[in-house]
């Protein structure tokens, strides 16, 4: 077996001794985002107001609540839209009295 000697690292291209090293010598480059999506306001803008998508969309997307999103956007101050929910408000009548059902016309 072959004695490969003690690691080393390269530090402005001179070799430092691996374990005489201190965190303060050591600067860390990446390319890669740390950051949550949900704190990046052209991404939230991008998928919000561009692509039309809701807020549950969004935080399905990037694995974050929903509500997350919401706070996101008004923290941001990005125009929120009304969105129809498909629901009806409570009380409300439809066309002839009933409220959604469909009626064919025969007594219950």
């Amino acid at each position: 077996m072959r004695n490969l000697g003690s690691p080393r690292l390269m530090v402005d291209k001179k070799p430092i001794e691996f374990f005489k090293l201190s965190s303060m010598h050591l600067r860390i480059e990446s390319s890669i985002s740390t950051t949550p999506l949900f704190r990046n306001k052209a991404f939230l803008n991008q998928k919000y107001a561009i692509e039309g998508l809701t807020a549950r969309q969004i935080a399905v997307l990037i694995g974050s609540s929903h509500s997350t999103i919401n706070n996101a956007l008004v923290r941001f101050e990005i125009l929120r839209t009304a969105r129809v929910s498909g629901r009806e408000v409570y009380g409300t009548k439809s066309q002839g009295g009933n409220r959604g059902f469909a009626h064919s016309g025969a007594k219950w």
